[in-house]
């Protein structure tokens, strides 16, 4: 078979417009049988967007309603919670309603797979069925399944993102107007507004038009995305009440929270941080790749970065923005001081696409060169296509919520069944507590940055509990954490406001006085 096969001329994939809408359908087909209602909260964050999601609903505001004093939501973009509210106003009922919210985000992989499908057709100029094939293996991995049964941002940020970078890509080009330019700017601030982080896509676009000595262009894309960022930008910085210092962790800015680790942390912190990420990403790629001995996975997972890494440098002429944009989005990963794990699946469709062009498909490639390359992409292509089968046969996408599930059920039946309707309670998984008990939750500790990669002394623990209890003033702390039950121990021997009414099977209540 001749290489060229592969490829296809631009005109013949203009015509070709069914090819996205199959990888479409083809992809709803799997991610809707794959999805499967779950106890929405469980993830923290999944948990945050419906709370959201309701209380633009309801006509309350961009607001965290179940916390105490209703805080301005500035923590999290505003796009995804606004998706979330159309879906909440025409289906109010929760959790009847769980189907039809998680239904959203099944829709939004398979436009995600649509984008894919075009983006491979329209821009790199592959054949139909080809790019059918791969959009829709791309998006129906374990990682997108994963989204598609959970309440994340990532799906909708897919969605925009392959559009995003069609236009960022044309935008690139030496014939690109100035409109082209405002609409790929633009675009990028959209995706922005769902996921913070997609600020790699706004730098790779600027620094390409940089690196091209197009000074006035990347003025023009840069003002379009800030002009789409500013009111976001703005009711963040004035939006009233604020989040309480011990809450700001988990809900106040992004931006601070970094920077008080980086000034508490310093370099011994970023560097940590950098290695600790690098090491469980490397870990995700291994585990994504290739089940089976050490060994295996591990040779499978280097082949498989290597492929990336050849992709990229393939990618550099046509696809300069894509080139770029991943390795500044894999930079903002390993340093953040987070789990990198929502951060390598939200682009793991994008990840393998690069793989993918690693491979080589022209035939003026050198022979042996080429020969090489496809046989590199032989063992990770096999092995991951036997770990995907895996997880499809164990449903392996479930299992995160079903374990979360059964370590809080407990706290959830003790809180619905012990306290009164108007309670305010600390307890781990609030946003679980509050849309399944109706109560106003906290968390029972603070969060902060350096605590990724610093283990919290107990003394510390016990200031955490009682700056929050100072700040939400609770009538109830429900706990599960044996850390915070330690705490709480500590604040009872010195006479503090808590004490002791129920324990058992890991569970600890008390009751919270009033100062």
């Amino acid at each position: 078979m001749r290489t060229e096969s592969f490829l296809a001329s631009g005109s013949e994939a203009r015509r070709d417009w069914l090819v996205p809408f199959i990888a479409v359908v083809c992809t709803l087909i799997v991610a809707g049988s794959a999805a499967h209602p779950y106890p929405i909260g469980v993830f923290h964050d999944d948990g945050v967007y419906a709370l959201l999601g309701r209380s633009i609903a309801r006509g309350h505001g961009f607001v965290h309603d179940h916390l105490p004093g209703s805080p301005a939501a500035i923590h999290y973009p505003p796009l995804y919670p606004l998706l979330l509210a159309v879906v909440w106003r025409l289906r109010p009922d929760f959790p009847a309603n769980t189907p039809a919210l998680m239904l959203m985000n099944v829709l939004l992989i398979g436009i995600g797979a649509g984008g894919c499908a075009w983006y491979l057709q329209r821009w790199l100029h592959w054949r139909p069925w080809l790019a059918v094939i791969t959009a829709v293996a791309v998006c129906a991995t374990l990682p997108m399944l994963t989204f598609a049964s959970a309440l994340l941002a990532e799906p909708l940020c897919l969605a925009l993102l392959w559009p995003a970078l069609v236009l960022s890509e044309r935008a690139s080009t030496g014939g690109a107007g100035t409109r082209r330019l405002m609409l790929a700017g633009a675009l990028v601030g959209v995706v922005m507004l769902v996921r913070t982080q997609m600020l790699a896509l706004a730098l790779a676009l600027w620094i390409v038009l940089a690196l091209r000595w197009r000074w006035r262009d990347t003025a023009v894309c840069a003002g379009a995305t800030l002009a789409i960022l500013l009111p976001w930008m703005l009711w963040s910085a004035g939006a009233a009440p604020r989040v309480s210092t011990p809450l700001a962790g988990a809900y106040g800015s992004y931006l601070g929270w970094y920077v008080i680790g980086l000034r508490e942390g310093g370099v011994p912190f970023v560097l940590s941080t950098v290695l600790e990420n690098s090491r469980e990403s490397w870990l995700l790629l291994r585990d994504r790749v290739a089940t089976g001995p050490g060994w295996l996975t591990a040779l499978a997972a280097g082949m498989a970065l290597l492929l990336l890494a050849r992709g990229l440098w393939v990618a550099r002429r046509s696809s300069p923005v894509l080139a770029l944009f991943v390795p500044l989005y894999l930079g903002i990963t390993v340093l953040w001081p987070y789990a990198p794990w929502r951060f390598v699946w939200g682009v793991w469709p994008v990840l393998l696409v690069v793989a993918v062009l690693g491979v080589p498909m022209e035939s003026r490639e050198p022979a042996i060169t080429s020969h090489l390359w496809r046989l590199a992409a032989v063992l990770p292509l096999l092995l991951m296509v036997l770990t995907e089968f895996t997880a499809w046969r164990q449903h392996a996408w479930r299992a995160p919520a079903a374990r979360a599930r059964a370590s809080i059920a407990p706290l959830i039946a003790w809180v619905r069944a012990n306290t009164p309707p108007d309670a305010v309670v600390l307890a781990e998984a609030e946003p679980l507590v509050s849309l399944f008990t109706g109560r106003r939750a906290a968390p029972p500790t603070t969060f902060t940055a350096l605590e990724y990669r610093r283990a919290r002394a107990p003394a510390d623990e016990v200031h955490a509990l009682s700056s929050m209890i100072a700040a939400v003033h609770p009538g109830y702390l429900v706990t599960i954490s044996p850390a915070v039950q330690s705490a709480a121990a500590s604040i009872i021997a010195s006479h503090g406001p808590l004490s002791l009414i129920a324990a058992g099977d890991g569970l600890s209540a008390y009751r919270v006085s009033a100062p």
